[in-house]
């Protein structure tokens, strides 16, 4: 009987930076991460990993061969297949399958996870030593190989300091899921439709056998297939004709595909989204599709760290024109404190730090100033306790 088991771990760090070393360097890693000496995988694609566990007072150890499968998307990141089995073919080593699971904690957090289950050797001797020893050990291992590499992991991500002038917006990049799930046009609707329900997810990029993007399947294009015809002569009403119509993912989804870039600020990248009334955009790099912004990534701008907040808070308060003033960041929102010369500069402040992405207000009532030149109008609106942003 298989039992299940799962370790979970969140690393500091940029997401994306972050994914892309341990989707490339997964092997090495978990070799680091168990303390043995890096070596490539075999023709076979297997390599050695040594386990550990407390069994029966002591620690124990055990060398498992390792392999991997392809990274793809799943609905919360990504996902690399997983398997070991006992290097020694004749040890009562329970095997292994699962995944490493990857998704963005945050902005500024990566969470990984070990996923999966391992199944007892089989006989009487197999069921003893798995009620005994062998479900301990399997969750003690899991939980301490995932350990070591998120140590590695964060090991190889020192990087410098953030530039807080350079973070004040966040671009698409930042936020995008990268590597989505792909339909292809010549697939049928039906096949189409069940993988949208499998991975899901609401819609998905569809592109030609040559690998460029034609348009996006989503399940408001595959409602009017369900749904009886409409009539009349309007650009929607024409739209569900053809997708009624339909029979491949090509013929039914919508074209073309919006698109942006991946370095596209992600405030025009949202403000396009609500102007259009779009749940996704295809991101593109140059020709290349990296990957999809969808209403729920834009909501991650929301969740920036109040220390990388802070961070850009500080430097926009570097400007001499806002010597005096000091900022703290709570929940998103930022405290202004301190004394200006004159009350004018706190509008010009105020509207600097609404466009740092992730403030959600600014508070500037207890800012003292020598001079008022804003008049009993302007005062009576900067001494109000609502943030700035939400008046």
């Amino acid at each position: 009987m298989k039992r299940g088991v799962c370790a979970r771990r969140t690393i500091a760090g940029r997401p994306f930076a972050l994914q892309e070393r341990l989707v490339h360097n997964t092997p090495r890693l978990l070799q680091q991460a168990s303390g043995r000496e890096v070596q490539p995988p075999d023709g076979d694609g297997w390599f050695l990993v040594d386990l550990s566990a407390h069994v029966a007072g002591s620690v124990k150890e055990r060398t498992v061969r390792v392999r991997l499968g392809q990274a793809a998307p799943y609905p919360l990141g990504l996902r690399i297949p997983l398997r070991w089995v006992a290097a020694d073919a004749q040890a009562l080593f329970p095997t292994f399958e699962g995944a490493i699971e990857i998704e963005d904690a945050d902005v500024n957090r990566l969470t990984v996870a070990l996923v999966g289950s391992y199944e007892p050797p089989g006989g009487l001797v197999g069921a003893a030593l798995d009620r005994t020893v062998l479900a301990t050990a399997a969750e003690e291992s899991v939980e301490r190989l995932l350990t070591g590499l998120v140590q590695e992991l964060s090991d190889t991500a020192q990087e410098p300091e953030i530039d807080p002038t350079v973070v004040e917006q966040l671009s698409v990049a930042d936020v995008m899921t990268p590597n989505p799930f792909l339909l292809d046009a010549s697939m049928s609707l039906r096949t189409g439709a069940n993988l949208l329900l499998q991975q899901q997810i609401s819609g998905a990029p569809v592109v030609d056998p040559e690998g460029h993007i034609v348009g996006v399947l989503s399940e408001s294009d595959l409602l009017d297939k369900v749904a009886p015809i409409r009539y009349g002569l309007t650009q929607d009403t024409v739209k569900s004709w053809r997708n009624h119509a339909a029979t491949t993912v090509g013929m039914a989804c919508s074209r073309p595909a919006h698109t942006t870039q991946s370095s596209t600020p992600l405030r025009d990248a949202a403000k396009v989204m609500a102007a259009k009334r779009i749940r996704r955009l295809v991101v593109m790099e140059g020709g290349a599709l990296v990957g999809i912004l969808t209403k729920r990534d834009v909501v991650k701008a929301l969740l920036r760290a109040d220390a990388e907040l802070a961070a850009a808070v500080d430097a926009v308060l570097h400007d001499s024109r806002f010597k005096g003033l000091r900022g703290q960041v709570a929940d998103g929102v930022v405290h202004v404190t301190g004394v200006t010369h004159r009350r004018s500069r706190l509008v010009e402040l105020e509207e600097r730090l609404d466009t740092i992405d992730g403030v959600i207000g600014v508070i500037t009532s207890d800012v003292a100033s020598n001079l008022d030149d804003l008049g009993s109008v302007g005062r009576s609106d900067q001494e109000s306790d609502t943030p700035a942003s939400m008046r």
